[in-house]
């Protein structure tokens, strides 16, 4: 359904406190982070900001998606910064 998986990285709370991760496919993501779960295509997020630099090569990002369900979920997390730009590139282009 989200096509082969391309990625896969750790999500933060901070810089080195690890609280879930983030699997991009090609047409779609997961993303689990602090026993919370949501799979969606890139066009469900409704939408994503980056607000602030983390150490290590992360940033804070704010992502607010809608899971498969219709449910609205928010994640505020420290992403490595090559993903988010994949991930929003991804979002942008199914937009």
């Amino acid at each position: 359904m989200l096509g082969k998986m391309t990625t896969k990285a750790d999500l933060f709370s901070d810089t080195f406190d690890k609280q879930g991760e983030i699997i991009l496919y090609e047409k779609g993501f997961k993303i689990g982070y602090n026993g919370k779960t949501t799979k969606a295509p890139y066009n469900y997020i409704k939408d994503m900001e980056k607000v602030g630099e983390a150490a290590l090569g992360k940033v804070k990002a704010h992502i607010n998606v809608f899971d498969m369900l219709g449910m609205n979920n928010i994640y505020n997390i420290a992403i490595p910064d090559q993903i988010y730009s994949v991930l929003k590139r991804r979002w942008e282009e199914s937009r």
